[in-house]
């Protein structure tokens, strides 16, 4: 894989989702767009997360995960950015149901050096077996590309 550093710091940007999940797809979507204006960042699908991010992480400066979430927005589409762990209830299940949320709370203990970002786009209603992502949650995987490379431009300069 290429390493690609943004004004000196190694940026990795994972998208996650299902792209057969219609709005799930919406991490993924946004590592689409980015790839398409070839920024200077390493851009990864993390597919549906898991303890399997971990090592996606290693030996980045900063890491951005972009990911479809529900209850984090008023409708659809709407964006957060979560500098601390986004909100979560712990898997009562195995280590292979663990989300996002939790792998950025072991990755705090993981990789300290690393400094990892989340962003959820509000999904609203999740529909199987679909490649149908609404409007509203589109409209937010643009406003989420161009957020990344804001963000990216602004640690750079920190």
């Amino acid at each position: 894989m290429e390493e690609r550093v943004a004004e000196g710091r190694k940026v990795k940007v994972i998208g996650c989702g299902n792209i057969l999940m219609g709005n799930d797809s919406a991490g993924l979507r946004v590592i689409e767009i980015l790839e398409e204006s070839n920024p200077s960042f390493e851009l990864i699908d993390g597919g549906t997360g898991g303890l399997g991010l971990l090592p996606l992480m290693e030996g980045a400066d900063l890491v951005i995960i972009v990911d479809a979430m529900i209850g984090i927005g008023e409708k659809p589409g709407d964006i957060r950015i979560f500098n601390k762990t986004p909100p979560y209830r712990p898997s009562k299940m195995s280590f292979q149901d663990v989300g996002v949320a939790e792998v950025i709370d072991i990755a705090g203990e993981l990789l300290p050096d690393v400094e990892v970002v989340a962003i959820g786009i509000e999904a609203g209603e999740i529909k199987e077996y679909s490649d149908k992502v609404d409007p509203e949650v589109m409209e937010g995987v643009q406003k989420a590309a161009l957020q990344i490379i804001d963000l990216v431009a602004g640690s750079s300069q920190a």
